[in-house]
């Protein structure tokens, strides 16, 4: 039976961690995850010095189990790979969408994404611009109606009532106001909620718009 064993661990060190007596390798990571039987992934935080490491002679090398060759069924060799980087990292998941519910959750277990990804580059570009727009569009209309609202003209009646005038149309458009504002406030929580899966919590605004909405990551 052939299986695989994935890991996803995020860097701490630059260089890799060479024991020549062991004749092992390893890169030091903060923190890293793994698939567990029932449970999902499980962010490994003890020895976290050498969060991965291998045999140099791994490398390049098909996996052996006690002199036998193993084979996949269609005949590609079976080896380990090392992937580093957001890029290479997030197009491995993606040349291999069985695997795509896995990286999720790994993902999502590290509290990190792949930033840097072309696609997520647009992705932080589009959320940034549809939150500049409907926020202005949100203080226009506060503006407008804050104006339209002091022009309203007041009568009492003959028991000293106060009403605006018949011809000035407040409660109408009041209610429409304040209607397209609940509106855009949902538009622009749904859009904090992408900004923070996508990495851009570390923004002032963007942190205070999540505060604002009580929009958690």
């Amino acid at each position: 039976m052939m299986e695989e064993y994935l890991r996803l661990g995020i860097l701490n060190a630059q260089e890799l961690v060479l024991d020549i007596k062991k004749g092992s390798c390893a890169f030091p990571t903060s923190a890293c995850a793994r698939p567990r039987a029932h449970n999902g992934p499980a962010v490994e935080k003890e020895n976290l010095d050498f969060g991965f490491w291998w045999a140099v002679g791994d490398l390049n090398k098909p996996i052996e189990q006690k002199g036998r060759q193993w084979f996949l069924r269609d005949k590609q060799d079976l080896k380990l790979e090392i992937k580093i980087g957001d890029v290479e990292v997030d197009a491995w998941f993606k040349a291999h969408p069985r695997h795509q519910k896995t990286y999720e959750e790994f993902c999502d277990a590290l509290g990190r994404i792949a930033v840097e990804t072309p696609e997520n580059i647009a992705r932080r570009k589009q959320v940034l611009e549809t939150l500049a727009k409907l926020t202005k569009e949100k203080a226009g209309i506060i503006y407008g109606l804050k104006n339209s609202l002091s022009f309203i003209a007041y009568t009492s009646d003959e028991h000293n009532i106060w009403l605006p005038k018949e011809h000035c149309p407040w409660n109408t458009e009041l209610k429409n106001s304040v209607e397209n504002i609940k509106n855009i406030d949902i538009q622009i929580a749904q859009e904090v909620n992408e900004a923070l899966k996508i990495g851009l919590g570390h923004i002032a605004s963007i942190r205070n718009l999540a505060k604002q909405y009580e929009v958690k990551k």
